[in-house]
This record gives structure tokens, sequence and C-alpha cells, in this order.
């Protein structure tokens, strides 16, 4: 009964890197100062993470939503991805008009450079999936982001990352009749563990915070 009342202990808690910096971070100052006696250990990281094997009481997810029998999964708000590239770069490059050009262009992606990287993107004359190369690749969307404002090719992030960029004109929208399959931002967190007092307090509280904030 204390406890629910006034909760206390620790919450193990694990968020993409960007997502984490530019909004978990500031929500989970919020949530402490509301709950003074609970304390989060944050972590965060841009490889996948298998919550119930790395000991997390709550993980945020940036993907392609999927069931999972040992997760409940909760979404927080749609995570759209745009193409986008500096004003320079699409002046000394020219914009492409059809997805099959970005084979021709700098693709600044997700992931390795051993490993054959696709972007599919659909329109009006349906779906087209490109092989895409590019100058850089890394795990982390600021890196991608920064390196596209800085010239070195076309990169495809999720809005959030991009949104500041966009709206200050250092990023330009490229292929703009064109989208990709929707990311969804997901809290997840064991089935084991769902009747526990400070999962239930934070992820009701996260829950509400990023409704108000769509």
């Amino acid at each position: 009964m204390q406890l629910q009342v006034e909760p206390k202990g620790r919450l193990r808690v694990n968020a993409p890197m960007t997502f984490g910096t530019m909004y978990l971070a500031p929500a989970l100052a919020d949530f402490l100062r509301q709950y003074p006696h609970l304390q989060v250990q944050l972590t965060l990281n841009d490889r996948f993470v298998d919550p119930i094997e790395e000991g997390f009481d709550v993980t945020i997810r940036i993907a392609e939503p999927q069931p999972n029998a040992t997760l409940l999964v909760l979404p927080l708000a749609p995570a759209p991805r745009v193409l986008c590239a500096s004003p320079a770069y699409l002046q000394t490059h020219a914009a492409p008009t059809h997805p099959a050009e970005l084979r021709d262009h700098s693709c600044l992606h997700y992931g390795q450079m051993a490993i054959e990287n696709r972007w599919t993107l659909t329109g009006a004359d349906g779906d087209h999936t490109v092989i895409v190369q590019g100058a850089l690749c890394s795990n982390n969307g600021e890196v991608l982001r920064e390196a596209a404002i800085h010239g070195l090719g076309i990169t495809l992030l999720p809005r959030f990352i991009v949104e500041p960029a966009l709206q200050e004109g250092s990023l330009q929208i490229v292929l703009p009749t064109y989208h990709f399959s929707e990311l969804s931002i997901d809290i997840l967190y064991p089935v084991n563990r769902h009747l526990s007092t400070k999962i239930r307090l934070l992820v009701s509280f996260l829950k509400e915070q990023f409704a108000s904030n769509q």
C-alpha cells in the first residue's frame, strides 16, 4: 500500500540515442520530479536490444510494428521517415525525380558497408526497391543528419531527427511524392513485469506525455 502511494526503487530504461537525448531525457526529468523516490538508470544506444536478456525494465524502440510473445508492446507515437539532403548537394548533383535515380547518388544509410542496403519507396507508380550506397553509413541518426547537412549525400531518417534542419532550410526533402513504410515509437516491457507499480507509472506517464506532443 505504501509503495503504491509513494513508489520507490530503480528502473532500468533503454532507448535509441537521438530519441533519448531529444525527447526522453526531458520527459524523464519531469517524471522524476513527480516521483522523487524513484531512480532511473537510462542507457542510450542504437543497437538492437533484447530487453529480457539485458535486464531492462522498459525499452523504447523505433521500428516497424512487430508482435512479440514475451514483451508487451505499446505504441507511443508514429515515426514517419523522409529522404533529405542539403541544398548545396542537390544543386551540385541534381535532385532525383524518380527512386531509380538514387543508385547514382551518395546515400547515407543505417547499417554496414559490407551489407547490401535497400530503400523501398512507394508512390503513385507503385513500389520501388533500390540498392543504395554512399560515402558514409552509421548506426546513429544524428551522425547521418550532420553528414547530410554538410553535403555528403541523401539520407533517410525519421522526421523528428531532421525536422529542425528542415525548418531552417539546411536540409530539403527529396522525392516528396514518394513515401516509406512508417516506423512506430513503441514502449516495450517484459510480460512478467506488467504488474510492477514502477513500470506502470512510467508507461502511463510516457503515454500521456507523448500523446500530448503529437
